[in-house]
C-alpha cells in the first residue's frame, strides 16, 4: 500500500504528501490525551484550590456564598470538561495550520482531500465523528464489563 498521496493544484502543480503511520498517528494522540489530561486535573485543583478557600471563611455569609459558589464551581468542572474534550482538537487543528501539540510534534498535520489546510467546519465535522471511530473500543468495553 502507497505510503503517499498525490495532489494536483489546479496549477498542474503536482504535491506529493507522505500519509502518517498508525504508530506515529497513536503517539500524537496519546500526547493529546495526556495533555489534556494534565489540563483537566490542573483545572480540577485551581477549583478545589478556590472551594477550599471559600470554605474556610467562617461566616454565615461566606456560607451562603460558598453553597452558592459550590454549584457554579460544579458547572464550571463539566464545561471545562467538556470544552477541553471537544474544543481542544478543534481549536489546535484551525489555529496551527491542522496540527495539534502531539501532531506537532511527531511531525504530523491534517489536510482537506485537496491538499487544502483544514477549516473550522471540517475540523468540527471532524472531531464530532471521533465518538464514531472509538465506538468499537467503548463497545468491546462494554462487552468485557458484562
Amino acid at each position: 500500500m502507497s505510503r503517499e498521496i498525490l495532489v494536483v493544484t489546479p496549477e498542474n502543480i503536482e504535491i506529493e504528501y507522505e500519509l502518517g503511520g498508525i504508530g506515529s498517528r497513536f503517539l500524537a494522540h496519546l500526547v493529546d490525551v495526556l495533555l489534556q489530561c494534565a489540563l483537566f486535573i490542573g483545572g480540577a485543583v485551581a477549583l478545589l484550590l478556590i472551594g477550599f478557600v471559600l470554605n474556610l471563611i467562617g461566616t454565615p455569609l461566606a456560607k451562603a456564598v460558598t453553597d452558592f459558589f459550590s454549584g457554579i464551581l460544579e458547572a464550571l468542572a463539566f464545561i471545562g470538561g467538556f470544552l477541553l474534550m471537544w474544543g481542544y482538537f478543534i481549536y489546535f487543528e484551525t489555529r496551527w495550520n491542522g496540527q495539534t501539540p502531539g501532531k506537532r510534534q511527531l511531525g504530523l498535520r491534517v489536510i482537506r482531500d485537496g491538499g487544502f489546510p483544514i477549516n473550522i467546519y471540517a475540523a468540527i465535522v471532524r472531531n464530532l465523528l471521533r465518538v464514531v471511530d472509538g465506538m468499537p473500543v467503548i463497545t468491546f468495553g462494554l462487552i468485557v464489563a458484562g
